[in-house]
């Protein structure tokens, strides 16, 4: 049957192009500023928190915390550590719960590790004690990733059709 009809019938003559014209329904995903800034609050206190107990437990789990003396660094190397996790994890949740794929979180997990990894240099650390802070950071960076993303997905932002 489509060969019975002409092809002139389906081409302008003139500009050349479809008799036929789709129309795409229009989709707007509701973004405003008032829903985009609590989006990205909620998931950077979530992101922030769970970077920092993940990273404080793995860091526990390898280094109990002994008894205070004045040589062992031990308590100020899990602050530190906590701390700056803590704003990593931030950044990385704010983008992990609007993120719809994982690539959408390399620039802010690149940034997270170059800042870590001046943060040992600057303080000093050699190579293994860099690579012990660069591994417990990793847990929490990995756990905020994973965790915001499955909620991103599970609670994706409002989608308006009209």
């Amino acid at each position: 049957m489509a060969l019975a009809v002409p092809l002139s019938r389906f081409t302008s003559r003139v500009g050349g192009g479809s008799a036929f014209y789709v129309r795409h329904h229009a989709t707007r995903i509701v973004n405003t500023n008032q829903t985009s800034l609590l989006r990205d609050l909620v998931g950077f206190i979530i992101g922030d928190l769970l970077a920092a107990v993940a990273s404080a437990l793995v860091f526990l789990a390898f280094f109990p915390l002994p008894k205070p003396k004045p040589t062992d660094h031990t308590r100020e190397a899990l602050a530190v550590l906590v701390l700056v996790v803590f704003f990593c994890g931030g950044f990385i949740g704010r983008r992990a719960f609007s993120a719809d794929f994982w690539s959408d979180l390399l620039p802010s997990v690149i940034i997270s590790y170059a800042v870590i990894g001046f943060l040992c240099l600057l303080s000093g650390l050699d190579f293994s004690e860099s690579a012990r802070m660069v591994g417990f950071a990793s847990a929490g960076i990995a756990t905020t990733g994973v965790v915001l993303l499955l909620l991103g997905r599970r609670f994706p932002p409002k989608i308006e059709t009209y």
